[in-house]
């Protein structure tokens, strides 16, 4: 608004100065200056000798008496009651002054020879056919400046009509179209703030399209479960099989809240932004306590940290950053045969964190598929489990941290090889 503002202003002003000018320019090579003719002239020449002779106080007697014998409007002044003006000073040298006032009336300056006296005729001749040219004059000033003000105007009213247009169209048959102006243009802040939440709108249809999905297959299949688990503990005498299906319906109660949770876990990740507490800390210290609430799930795993930088402090928000390592490292050794590394490297710029596994790694195909949420990957014969929403957790914290993370093959233990990186 503030650069519009003073846009605007600037170009009223200049337009005004520069037409005002150019009409000025024109306006003076039609009306020439006006110049004393014989007739004015000899009036002049006549008053001065009638006048010259006499003394002050009869000079205005004399005055009226050539007014009425003339049929002229003539007045007296004296010098000092002119102006301090470039006219004052020529009247004052004994040139004579011919100007046209506002009424387009014609006066008629000229001092009395060396005397206090200054002489002033009226003549009422104003030029009728000045007058339209006038009018003209000023009629054109004010549509050249709408001109100008349409010029600035127009390229605003198209941007905002075409926001207009894009706006009626988010939502309609699941479009959520995006709008292009030009980068200079005075609603681009506004543009770009459209285009945020047609993005962040399409990303919650599409996630909204996908939890459906996920939460009719995860719900459908232990409701299935217990409603067979039931029938059958119903029509059956035996008290081990009606143990052994409340048992089962018992594991699909957890299995349901497991989800559940999931997903609530997932929603209040769920945010386009975060604010962040950021803290210095000791990654390998972390990185150390970390392992060993995950060792005792795995045993068989062998766990490893390096911290390739040399005093190995991390600046970053420490809770959520234990959420992305802990889900990593829980995938990594999920799919790892024998061995999971977790790196801390980087530069004076950024943080780099990795944490690969010797397991059959993700295809190249699916390495951006993989951190979308409710997306689940089976690599060689592994049936995919989870919810396909830890990933999808891992990439909205990195967001937040300003970073990102991404995955490739390893290629120090050939499987998966998830890197995080956020700036220093």
């Amino acid at each position: 608004m503030r650069r519009a503002f003073i846009s605007l202003y600037i170009i009223i002003v200049a337009a005004i100065v520069i037409i005002g000018w150019g009409l000025d320019r024109i306006w003076a090579t039609y009306q020439p200056e006006p110049s004393i003719n014989a007739y004015q002239q000899s009036v002049l020449s006549m008053l001065e000798q009638q006048l010259l002779p006499l003394e002050p106080d009869q000079r205005d007697a004399e005055l009226q008496r050539l007014n009425r014998e003339l049929a002229l409007e003539i007045s007296s002044y004296r010098l000092k009651d002119l102006s301090s003006s470039t006219l004052a000073s020529d009247i004052e040298a004994g040139h004579p002054v011919l100007i046209n006032d506002a009424r387009h009336h014609q006066r008629l300056y000229q001092r009395v020879g060396e005397t206090d006296t200054v002489l002033g005729i009226a003549y009422n001749t104003p030029p009728a056919q000045r007058h339209g040219a006038y009018t003209a004059l000023i009629v054109l000033f004010y549509l050249s400046l709408a001109v100008v003000v349409f010029v600035w105007v127009w390229p605003l009213s198209r941007d905002l009509y075409a926001l207009q247009r894009q706006t009626t169209q988010v939502g309609k048959d699941g479009a959520t179209a995006t709008v292009s102006l030009r980068r200079n243009s005075h609603v681009q802040p506004l543009a770009d703030a459209f285009n945020a939440m047609a993005n962040r709108v399409r990303e919650l249809l599409a996630a909204r399209k996908e939890m459906t999905y996920a939460v009719s297959h995860e719900i459908r299949t232990p409701l299935a479960r217990m409603k067979f688990a039931l029938e059958m503990a119903e029509n059956s005498g035996d008290d081990t099989l009606v143990r052994r299906q409340l048992a089962g319906v018992k594991d699909d109660v957890a299995a349901l809240e497991r989800f559940v949770n999931e997903l609530l876990s997932y929603a209040s990740f769920d945010a386009s932004e975060q604010s962040l507490d950021w803290e210095d800390g000791d990654f390998g210290e972390f990185a150390q306590a970390l392992l060993e609430e995950i060792k005792p799930e795995r045993p068989e795993i062998n766990f490893s940290v390096q911290c390739l930088r040399s005093h190995g402090r991390v600046r970053c928000d420490w809770p959520l950053m234990e959420r992305v390592i802990s889900n990593l490292l829980n995938n990594a050794s999920r799919y790892a045969r024998q061995q999971v590394t977790l790196t801390l490297a980087g530069d004076d710029t950024q943080y780099q964190v990795t944490v690969e596994d010797d397991g059959p790694g993700i295809a190249e195909s699916d390495a951006d598929k993989v951190f979308a949420s409710f997306v689940r990957i089976d690599t060689e014969g592994n049936n995919a489990r989870g919810y396909g929403l830890g990933l999808a957790i891992v990439r909205r914290i990195m967001s937040w941290h300003g970073g990102s993370v991404s995955v490739t093959r390893g290629e120090a233990l050939g499987g998966a090889r998830f890197e995080l990186r956020w700036p220093r």
